[in-house]
């Protein structure tokens, strides 16, 4: 019941109080005797703690590995291996031990068949590649990566993936096709109701940002202004910093009375 709250809490765009539930699980399943529920009740309440303040998390998260290696494999622990990568590894930038705790979630989604998870693996691991300036790699992960998605009509797979691959395409300076990505990911989450997540925030921004590389500032800002309706709190900040960008460029691109227009 905890973990149905937390992940239905977080995908509805309510992360703080998912992690408010986060951890008021670890305080009761805690001491569990079984290893599988004493591992997962730490690794949502690590993963929001970090989330919540930046390197915090970190010994709660390892407990929650240790934990994980006591029970049969799971997707719960490729889950938990994809954000020890990503949340603990990549932005305290360690990325030495990035990619082998990325390839312990794969091998552990592929073994306990955790389909919806190895999309998600991929496009981490496709990231990687591109960091390193492996361009080529990183789209032969995402290129995998989405024809798994495809396979498995999976909305929330397919969204990380647009995620993603608009950011890559954006730092390679391909605007109109990184719009395109980013547009194209958002429709299906909009659809599914996942309008208010996280993800949903960083594909608006990522196609805000590369409208308004193109000059097109009205349909960037027609995109993101609906997102803005409330506060800029620790899901929705990011479309708020969208705005931002999108009233300066309009501002910046607007004739001056008198001026040469």
């Amino acid at each position: 019941m905890y973990l149905r709250a937390i992940d239905a809490l977080n995908w509805s765009g309510d992360g703080a109080r998912a992690g408010v539930v986060a951890e008021e699980a670890y305080l009761r399943f805690a001491g569990h005797p079984d290893p599988a529920i004493a591992a997962v009740v730490r690794h949502r309440a690590a993963v929001y703690r970090a989330v919540n303040t930046p390197g915090t998390g970190n010994a709660l998260i390892e407990e929650a590995l240790r934990l994980f290696e006591q029970a049969p494999m799971s997707p719960e622990q490729a889950w938990a291996w994809l954000d020890y990568a990503d949340m603990f590894q990549r932005i305290a930038g360690r990325r030495a031990d990035m990619v082998p705790a990325l390839n312990r979630a794969l091998e552990i989604a592929e073994t306990a068949e955790a389909t919806a998870l190895i999309p998600r693996i991929l496009a981490n691991l496709a990231e990687d590649a591109f960091w390193r300036g492996k361009v080529e790699d990183g789209f032969a992960f995402l290129e995998r990566a989405w024809a798994l998605a495809r396979a498995a009509d999976d909305v929330r797979a397919l969204m990380w993936l647009a995620v993603n691959e608009s950011d890559a395409l954006l730092k390679l300076a391909r605007f109109d096709s990184a719009a395109d990505v980013a547009l194209g990911g958002l429709e299906p989450v909009q659809q599914a109701g996942l309008q208010a997540s996280w993800g949903a925030s960083l594909l608006a921004a990522n196609a805000s940002e590369a409208l308004l590389a193109r000059g097109r500032t009205t349909e960037a800002a027609a995109l993101i202004d609906p997102l803005t309706t409330g506060p800029p709190d620790r899901d929705h900040w990011l479309a708020h910093q969208a705005a931002t960008r999108s009233t300066c460029c309009a501002v910046i691109s607007t004739p001056r009375p008198g001026g040469d227009g």
